[in-house]
């Protein structure tokens, strides 16, 4: 049928079109074969101007990185699916102001709707897809960025989440990925907290620090309108602080009630009661014993349990988060 026979036809110009390794990189970076043929051409400066941006910011050149990733900008905007749907004539101002952190209402920047439309589609949706994609398509093509140097060896990740969340500090950037949704108030938290963190747990670490807490204490921090909003970030976050499972091993003595002792290595399973014991049920169901110093079983872990080959024993592993897996009921 004719639909077959376009597909074939389709094909075939790419097959012909393309060598392999462009066509992996046109696939991993999203993009068709017209796309994918303006990011070959392009990918020299393109690839320049992604890692020197990272490397900007990396370093705390604003300015620079400014610069950078203005032009980085200005190339992915000629190439189609990264075209936003409307192209201020002042992008680059709108583009600087963003990145810088700064408020986007003034009306320097023109009528809010299409400043706000065109940093929604254009900045936090298509220049990010297009930063990726050459990156991606690079990585693809083992292009080297210096002589011998892959970009595989050079920082890429800094640049999407700065132009994502428009702020080139980069614990500000980790903070709003982390689900704190102002981005003034992001911004506000890290520099009067002397934020340095480059991580989700140094974040976590960040958060319980002593300045923080005493910061947290006043009612109107960061902002008066997003004290709540902080106050509720935390408070979901810290519950999760402690989230590196680890593996921790106990023999624990058991008493049997049945008269015939459970095989040794026998998989069990250990279940607390209301009444604050630890029994030992067997893989059919069936209670074989307790434990005669009963633990509190922690849910946020696994234990894997077996009959010791000391028969009044039990080995116990635990793996998960829990500081203290074998406390005492």
């Amino acid at each position: 049928p004719l639909f077959n026979r376009m597909l074939i036809d389709r094909a075939n110009y790419i097959w012909h079109n393309s060598t392999a390794r462009e066509r992996k990189g046109y696939f991993l970076a999203g993009v068709g074969l017209e796309a994918g043929k303006q990011l070959d051409e392009i990918a020299e400066q393109a690839n320049i101007s992604l890692t020197h941006a990272n490397a900007a910011i990396l370093s705390g050149h604003q300015d620079l990185a400014i610069t950078l990733l203005t032009h980085l900008a200005g190339l992915i905007f000629k190439i189609k699916p990264f075209i936003p749907k409307k192209l201020p004539d002042n992008w680059k101002v709108i583009f600087s102001a963003w990145l810088r952190g700064e408020l986007m209402v003034n009306d320097v920047f023109g009528e809010a709707t299409e400043v706000l439309n065109f940093i929604e589609d254009g900045l936090v949706y298509r220049l990010p897809w297009g930063m990726e994609a050459i990156r991606v398509r690079a990585q693809a093509n083992h292009d080297e960025i210096f002589e011998n140097v892959a970009i595989d060896c050079l920082e890429t990740s800094l640049v999407v989440p700065a132009v994502e969340n428009g702020t080139l500090n980069r614990s500000a950037a980790i903070l709003m990925q982390a689900g704190f949704n102002s981005r003034q108030a992001a911004i506000k938290a890290v520099q009067d907290g002397r934020g340095t963190f480059t991580s989700l747990l140094e974040l976590r670490t960040w958060i319980n620090s002593d300045l923080l807490k005493s910061l947290t204490k006043f009612h109107a921090w960061p902002t008066s309108e997003t004290a709540s909003m902080w106050q509720e970030f935390i408070s979901n976050l810290n519950p999760y602080i402690n989230t590196m499972w680890k593996k921790d091993f106990k023999k624990a003595k058991a008493i049997w009630h049945t008269t015939t002792h459970p095989s040794i290595g026998e998989k069990i399973k250990l279940i607390n009661t209301k009444q604050s014991k630890t029994l030992v049920i067997a893989a059919n169901g069936n209670i074989l014993g307790e434990l005669i110093n009963p633990i509190e079983l922690l849910k946020n872990g696994v234990y894997y349990a077996y009959v010791s080959n000391e028969y009044e024993y039990v080995d116990i592993s635990f793996l998960g988060s829990g500081s203290q897996p074998f406390k005492a009921i």
